[in-house]
């Protein structure tokens, strides 16, 4: 009987110790796939955040007027290729959302529209026929700042996102 006895707690203690090992291999395998997809998400992640910044300097008033702006262009014409531009450029962009945390996103989203709204202000207090340079003057110099804080903001935003990737957990 006393053998019986010690061959079962044998027995139980080599079944917990076996499946704690089985335990343990789990873990150290679910850990070794995360590290190795985060490996392979990381890269795309911070060149989403790469292609999303440019967007965001590209519409930036100061950068987009000069490089839209051309001799003998009415307003109409410069409104249409600035409005364009950013739209564009958004559709082209569209799909690095799913490597940004969501907040950062809606700042993007809201930055764009900051400056559609800005080109569309200054549009409408000028005449389509005027030259284009009429327009180009008022939007970098009217409600730049409106513009350039919204842009502003959501690239203080990616930056800090960018930061808290590489921060130990």
């Amino acid at each position: 009987m006393e053998y019986i006895l010690l061959s079962a707690i044998f027995v139980v203690a080599i079944l917990l110790i076996v499946r704690m090992n089985s335990l343990q291999d789990k873990r150290h395998l679910e850990y070794a796939i995360r590290e190795k997809t985060l490996g392979n998400v990381l890269p795309s992640r911070l060149q989403a955040y790469e292609r999303l910044g440019l967007y965001l300097e590209r519409i930036r008033p100061q950068n987009m007027v000069p490089r839209e702006l051309q001799k003998a262009q009415t307003a109409k014409e410069l409104y249409v290729l600035l409005s364009n531009s950013v739209r564009q450029e958004y559709e082209h962009n569209v799909a690095m959302q799913i490597y940004v945390m969501p907040d950062t996103w809606e700042l993007i989203v809201k930055a764009k529209e900051s400056v559609l709204n800005c080109i569309n202000e200054e549009a409408k207090n000028i005449m389509p026929q005027q030259p284009a340079q009429v327009l180009a003057t008022g939007i970098v110099g009217g409600k730049k700042n409106e513009c350039e804080s919204d842009i502003t903001v959501a690239l203080d935003q990616m930056r800090r996102d960018i930061s808290g990737l590489f921060r130990k957990k």
